[in-house]
């Protein structure tokens, strides 16, 4: 997702990423609920990735749709913290009133109005990846925009003053991208020709390989397999740890052995110089922590 976002929206944008849940309900009983393809967290504010493969004419209303749901659920989470903090503050002067009594009493906090909200709220970012090409409409006295990716705020008609710098909005039209392998030259290139690709190659483009698209791709052809083929998959990365786990054992024995066996015989050429000095059986035997009949059968074979 990282690699997702930086080819779209800057190779720096953004530095980590945070999945957050990806289904949002509002306070309200009857309200719709909202679940996004991805829903995520970096650094410069929160990020909704919706991928639509089949032509959706309202699916500029939908996008805005969900950007409110973002939007409104940061305050739903000020709210909730300031519901929690009153909560705690009001159990503890409860807890103090009780003290000393047999019983606590737990309150209740009603669904009561949290001030202090100053709406200063991180930005959302709404990127929007399509199989299609949205219907354009064109104004006369302004250029038309053909690009593949293209960005929307909030701004002034005439001026082009931002209103707020808090919504973004990136469409993504597949359709439109044209180049060929030879001609990719960014990582934002190579993201949209796998995108528009990818379900129609067998294998990972070579040009790709040793490169941050090769985790995508391998990414997806793991998601693709089979229940059959991803047992199988599983099975065999099993094999695999499991082979490579006697390798190491069988080294990690070796090297104890070979470790040990240079102990015993350091140990056995010690015994022999004390034995030849005239030291007797049980002093070598202490200094050297042979047995007693070891030392004695060195002695015996003492040259």
């Amino acid at each position: 997702m990282l690699i997702l976002i930086n080819s779209i929206l800057g190779e720096n944008f953004a530095t980590s990423v945070e999945f957050l849940d990806k289904e949002v309900q509002t306070d309200r009983v009857l309200a719709k609920k909202s679940v996004f393809d991805f829903l995520c967290k970096t650094p410069n504010g929160e990020a909704i990735v919706e991928v639509q493969v089949r032509e959706d004419k309202h699916f500029g209303e939908r996008l805005l749709f969900y950007s409110t749901y973002i939007v409104q659920e940061q305050y739903n989470r000020y709210r909730r913290k300031k519901m929690e903090e009153q909560y705690l503050q009001k159990l503890k002067k409860r807890e103090k009133k009780l003290e000393g009594s047999e019983f606590r009493i737990v309150p209740v906090l009603g669904d009561e109005y949290v001030g202090g909200f100053t709406y200063e709220m991180h930005p959302v970012y709404v990127i929007a990846i399509m199989g299609f090409n949205m219907a354009r409409h064109e104004e006369e006295g302004r250029p038309r925009n053909n690009d593949v990716i293209r960005s929307f705020e909030i701004r002034d008609e005439i001026s082009g003053e931002l209103l707020t710098d808090r919504l973004h909005f990136t469409l993504v039209e597949l359709a439109r991208f044209q180049k060929q392998e030879k001609d990719l030259s960014s990582s934002s290139d190579r993201l949209l020709f796998s995108f528009k690709n990818m379900a129609k190659q067998k294998k990972i483009p070579e040009s790709f390989k040793n490169t941050n698209m090769a985790k995508i791709y391998n990414t997806a052809q793991l998601a693709a397999l089979s229940d059959e083929e991803y047992r199988a998959y599983v099975s065999e990365i099993f094999e695999e740890e499991r082979r490579l786990n006697e390798q190491a054992t069988t080294f990690n024995e070796g090297k104890r052995q070979g470790r040990e066996e240079g102990e015993k015989n350091k140990a056995i050429e010690i015994a022999r110089n004390g034995l030849r000095k005239g030291l007797s059986v049980d002093d070598v035997a202490e200094i050297t922590g042979l047995s007693i009949e070891e030392v004695v059968s060195l002695k015996e074979n003492l040259k």
